[in-house]
């Protein structure tokens, strides 16, 4: 499919389910974001969200967000559950913290290697970058550039990129993505310097906050950021449909041609990298970040936390959940 999970996002019946696709690319880009009324029975709304994703040959993959530790509150969690949809390996945290307080936290870690600050994506940058030990395909340049604003850090030795990492700006919330260490050099701080060097990014953007996704079986991740401020602020997981035959025929349709349209964007990626993502960075930008909001305030509502009773205490605004 060309174009991101933006350009071809739509609402279930108007409401306020979010349906999402970008050719398979990451789970929240290729997800229905179910949070509030979505203006329907909840079995017309499930159906409508089969449909929609049948049509696009990709899996019908529904995210829900709950307290830490309760999956249970969620009332579309206990539906999707009663009518037999498994829940995707995978399930995360989303943590956050103070940008300032990271970025204080982690300076001397970032000044101790040299770290660049890019508005895009260099080709180093690209292929250090690898989603769940996999190359990137075609469309991932494009979903990286879609937000209002976002860096892209490179830390470089003996002109190699060694880690990198990205963090993109709206509502005065920051997203940490895609922080990645050369195998050869764990161990060494890298991912603690490249956070603070993102950090620093935010809070001279005006980003007052931070947060980031890790996946709940990554504990060593989850130790780097608790030491670094950050603390947990609730779980999500996907909950996606029982596979049938015409899902595996619609699947396997666009399974090739996806293949003929990396082939095609390679071509042109060849001819002209930097016009290619530009054009898609204008075209595409606005909800990644903003329903993060809505589903923590309901969950805050479901469990008489307040969205901002994390250890380092920032309040998540009523814009920002949607930016997931």
């Amino acid at each position: 499919m060309k174009g991101d999970w933006r350009g071809q996002g739509r609402r279930v019946g108007g409401g306020g389910w979010l349906l999402r696709a970008a050719g398979g690319f990451t789970g929240r880009a290729n997800s229905a974001l179910a949070t509030g009324d979505p203006g329907m029975p909840l079995a017309d709304a499930v159906g409508e969200v089969c449909r929609w994703y049948t049509v696009r040959g990709l899996p019908a993959l529904v995210s829900l967000a709950y307290p830490i530790g309760d999956p249970d509150a969620d009332p579309v969690d206990r539906f999707l559950a009663g009518r037999g949809w498994p829940v995707r390996s995978g399930a995360a945290t989303v943590m956050t913290a103070a940008s300032a307080d990271v970025a204080d936290a982690a300076a001397d870690a970032a000044a101790a290697v040299r770290i660049d600050l890019a508005a895009e994506p260099d080709e180093a940058w690209l292929r250090r970058y690898r989603f769940r030990g996999q190359p990137l395909p075609p469309i991932a340049r494009r979903l990286l550039l879609s937000a209002p604003w976002q860096r892209f850090a490179s830390a470089r030795e003996e002109g190699r990129t060694i880690a990198v990492g990205r963090v993109a700006v709206a509502d005065g919330w920051a997203g940490l993505t895609a922080v990645e260490v050369d195998q050869a050099h764990r161990r060494r701080g890298l991912g603690h310097a490249i956070t603070g060097a993102l950090a620093a990014a935010a809070v001279q953007r005006g980003a007052a906050n931070l947060y980031l996704q890790v996946e709940n079986d990554n504990t060593a991740a989850r130790a780097l950021y608790r030491q670094a401020g950050f603390a947990d602020h609730h779980g999500y997981h996907y909950r996606i449909a029982p596979e049938t035959r015409e899902t595996r025929e619609a699947q396997g349709a666009r399974e090739a041609q996806r293949a003929r349209e990396a082939h095609g964007e390679h071509e042109e990626r060849g001819r002209s990298v930097r016009g290619h993502a530009s054009g898609a960075a204008q075209r595409t930008n606005s909800s990644a970040l903003p329903m993060l909001y809505s589903a923590i305030r309901s969950i805050g509502s479901r469990s008489g936390k307040s969205p901002s009773s994390s250890r380092s205490g920032p309040a998540i605004s009523d814009r920002c959940i949607e930016r997931r």
